[in-house]
């Protein structure tokens, strides 16, 4: 994906799935909830050139799908404005979608890159050592 305005392309982001992860599309499953790695991989996403985080899918691209995703969107939102998690939330309502794909639920979490003036952006309180 060239640029992460594409994210209103749902098309485009599900077409991305079978050719597997990039430096610009992570597929995390979210079993278990939002997985760690997800902050890791926005600060990093946020700090190149942006991507797409699709929760609900296996690193293989099979969508096991999110059963409560509106209670992971609320997790997700309280999260990211938590300036103990991340130091800034780049993101709006735009910026995460909720997709049927292949009957199951999953989120699209288009991540941009953040500005000269915000960056780094970073997880948890030290810049040092939670920049990704």
């Amino acid at each position: 994906m060239e640029d992460v305005n594409q994210c209103n392309n749902i098309e485009k982001i599900l077409a991305s799935i079978d050719c597997g992860e990039s430096e610009d599309l992570e597929l995390k499953s979210a079993k278990g909830g939002l997985p760690k790695s997800l902050w890791e991989s926005y600060s990093a996403m946020a700090n190149t050139k942006g991507g797409i985080i699709l929760l609900g899918v296996e690193d293989d691209g099979k969508p096991n799908g999110i059963k409560e995703i509106d209670k992971l969107k609320k997790e997700f939102w309280n999260l990211i404005n938590n300036r103990n998690k991340v130091n800034a939330n780049l993101l709006n309502s735009q910026d995460v979608k909720e997709i049927l794909y292949k009957n199951v639920n999953i989120l699209a979490i288009c991540v941009p890159r953040a500005t000269r003036s915000h960056r780094p952006i970073f997880v948890g309180q030290n810049p040092l050592n939670g920049t990704y």
